[in-house]
């Protein structure tokens, strides 16, 4: 057992190896009741977290949950967060570090007609994850239920809020249940479970998923002196919503471009860079690890790095000050692992990639286009899009627009010939959609397709193959 946060929690039941691959194989049980839950109610409930929040809620509702930044007003992180949307009040779930600092600041920020209550110890959460969590959750009705939705029902019989969201990179539950109730909601799972693979998972195995996954770790890989574009968040704030907390500041920093950004390094066996280790890169020093560990799943260590903005891109080479040593590391893309979560929010049985990283969904004569998640990693935060007019002609290949980020443009082609019959406007005002979801809202045009399709379009395996070489 562990402090985590003035909690007493386990780092790990069996072994975090074991915990580890349970979660990544089949499913593992968190108990992170630690965390902070805050229940937002009053008239002005919903302008009040608008304001808090770099996100944009005024669109959630009721049974949308939302992931979220508070800052202060120099654009540093306050703290993350995810707020869930019921009728007429919101949920703020919080880092169990920040809990009472965060509580003042709600408080300190919220006008008087909004109450803020401290719920953490009324309600427990425990968080499901793993790829067969939907299959062995005691509970029924799961399988429409979105990624970051949630709505009330019932585990093992006892009456639960039950959410699709998590910290692991796979898909799975996160339940808030009466704390009172909460040993029967863990024993019935873990029985449910039994013989499946499934295993209590302590700190140590949610950690080394999470980083797996590239899931930032308050306190680690940003905090108030880290702005949401140097921790690789930016598509979290939506500067065209209205005022909030560190809009100034951050609009100043898209503007110019963040100094720093957060970047992943994977190190060879043996080598597991810590917190706070030097980064260097041409003899100088560049930057800091933020985390580090040895990840059982893919074999070697992994560590996200805080360094100057352009001083590492992807496949160069660093050193990182291990044990007194220089230890050698390569820039990679993240995540390190794309695990069941991700798949959850795609439709992959009509779409098709192509060699120039562009997809395409394709419903009869009817197409939709945009560029795929590896496109949109390697691009990093995209800040411009150059887009044709409805009504134009594409041939199968031509290329029809240019996307900016904040490291290069690239031209856009299409994968298939047609005519534009719509292209999708809220990329002019945000374009960072791309980023955040580059197969829902990030899509960028549609066509009405015209002749034969080409042969060269790419079904999952072939375009993961492409993937894989651009990588080497």
């Amino acid at each position: 057992m562990v402090d985590f946060g003035g909690w007493e929690m386990p780092q790990q039941y069996t072994s975090i190896r074991d915990e580890h691959f349970a979660v990544r194989k089949a499913a593992g049980l968190f108990d992170v009741s630690h965390m902070g839950r805050f229940r937002i109610t009053g008239p002005s409930t919903t302008a009040f977290v608008q304001r808090l929040v770099t996100n944009d809620v005024s669109g959630l509702e009721p049974g949308q949950a939302q992931y979220n930044l508070m800052c202060n007003d120099s654009g540093g992180i306050v703290d993350d967060l995810v707020v869930y949307c019921s009728e007429n009040r919101f949920l703020a779930v919080v880092n169990a570090s920040n809990r009472e600092k965060d509580l003042d600041w709600m408080r300190s920020h919220a006008p008087a007609d909004v109450t803020i209550e401290d719920r953490t110890f009324e309600l427990a959460l425990v968080a499901f994850q793993g790829p067969d969590a939907e299959r062995l959750m005691p509970s029924q009705g799961l399988d429409d239920l979105p990624y970051f939705g949630f709505r009330r029902g019932y585990v093992a019989g006892v009456p639960a809020v039950i959410s699709r969201t998590g910290y692991t990179g796979e898909d799975g539950f996160e339940i808030m249940v009466k704390s009172e109730r909460v040993g029967q909601v863990w024993d019935a799972i873990l029985e449910n479970g039994a013989n499946q693979g499934v295993l209590p998972a302590g700190l140590g195995a949610r950690d080394a998923a999470r980083l797996e996954a590239a899931l930032r770790l308050w306190g680690n890989d940003m905090d108030e002196t880290v702005n949401a574009y140097e921790a690789g968040l930016g598509w979290t704030v939506k500067l065209d919503k209205g005022e909030f907390v560190g809009r100034e500041a951050l609009q100043k920093v898209k503007a110019e471009g963040p100094r720093r950004r957060l970047v992943g390094l994977k190190m060879q066996p043996g080598d597991i860079a810590r917190h706070g280790a030097a980064v260097s890169a041409g003899g100088r020093r560049v930057g800091v690890i933020t985390s580090g560990t040895h990840s059982f799943f893919l074999g070697y260590p992994v560590a996200l790095a805080m360094v100057e903005a352009r001083s590492l891109q992807g496949g160069d080479r660093a050193v990182v000050e291990v044990r007194g040593r220089e230890a050698p590391a390569e820039v990679v893309k993240l995540p390190f692992y794309r695990g069941s979560a991700h798949s959850i929010t795609e439709k992959k049985e009509s779409r098709n990639g192509s060699k120039t990283h562009e997809w395409v969904a394709i419903d009869g004569k009817h197409a939709t286009v945009g560029i795929t998640d590896f496109a949109q990693s390697q691009l990093g935060d995209v800040v411009f899009l150059e887009l044709p007019k409805p009504g134009r002609k594409l041939d199968a290949g031509g290329t029809f627009g240019v996307v900016e980020s904040v490291k290069a443009a690239s031209d856009l082609s299409s994968p298939v010939g047609g005519r534009i019959s719509e292209v999708n406007e809220k990329l002019a005002s945000k374009p960072e959609l791309i980023n955040s979801d580059p197969f829902g809202e990030g899509w960028i045009l549609k066509l009405e397709v015209t002749g034969d399709l080409p042969s060269g379009l790419l079904d999952e395996d072939a375009y993961k193959k492409v993937t894989e070489a651009s990588n080497h």
